[in-house]
């Protein structure tokens, strides 16, 4: 029943701005989880996923790559303070580096890694986003402290409905265990690969998307 206007907004109304910025941040949340049941769908019955590839430059592709941030900081479980954080250092050498994607499809499976690093990260941790380069391929990495995922874990996560023991036994929302999977067939599509790298001794664990450059 209230419109607001955005654009007259006084810069140091910060409340207005961080509850414009949640509802942002919800209205993203429910389109994920739309996305996902539909990306789902399709691929259990079979179904090639229809890629809208076009060009992006790094430059580009970070600025949505901090809002996704945002919207999860804002939302999911702010009890743990888990801060999602995009590595802005790492895009400068390559930002203008051009990346043929399909945008949306991206940013759903970057979605499905934060949510997770949100659900399965320590209190009080810090889930960096940040992205390389070789002359080959463009790499972007989701990392984050907490439950560890073995080597056997990280070579099964893909699987579609696969859970770890750990998560079945200790966390109370474990999903379906449908997120890495869409993950990894949504790269296998963009001729690209999906590598969950297993825990460090630090409890570091970080999930690569790598994406083939046209030479």
């Amino acid at each position: 029943r209230h419109v607001v206007n955005i654009l007259s907004i006084h810069p140091d109304d910060r409340e207005l701005t961080q509850a414009l910025n949640a509802i942002r941040g919800l209205t993203s949340r429910g389109l994920s989880v739309a996305n996902c049941v539909g990306l789902y769908a399709e691929l259990a019955e079979g179904k090639q996923l229809t890629l809208n590839l076009q060009d992006y430059t790094v430059s580009q592709l970070r600025q949505k790559l901090i809002e996704g941030a945002m919207d999860h900081e804002l939302i999911y479980l702010p009890s743990k303070n888990i801060h999602f954080d995009v590595d802005k250092d790492s895009f400068n050498a390559i930002e203008n580096l051009r990346v043929k994607i399909d945008l949306d499809l991206v940013m759903q499976s970057v979605g499905n890694l934060l949510e997770n690093a949100g659900k399965y990260s320590f209190r009080d941790k810090r889930v960096r986003v940040y992205v390389g380069a070789t002359s080959r391929r463009f790499t972007l990495t989701v990392g984050d402290v907490g439950i560890t995922l073995s080597r056997g874990d990280a070579a099964m996560c893909v699987e579609r409905h696969w859970r770890s023991e750990y998560v079945r036994k200790y966390i109370r929302d474990v999903g379906q265990g449908i997120g890495l999977w869409i993950v990894a067939e949504v790269m296998k599509c963009h001729k690209g690969a999906f590598e969950p790298v297993p825990t460090t001794p630090s409890n570091y664990t970080e999930f690569k998307l790598h994406f083939p450059l046209e030479r």
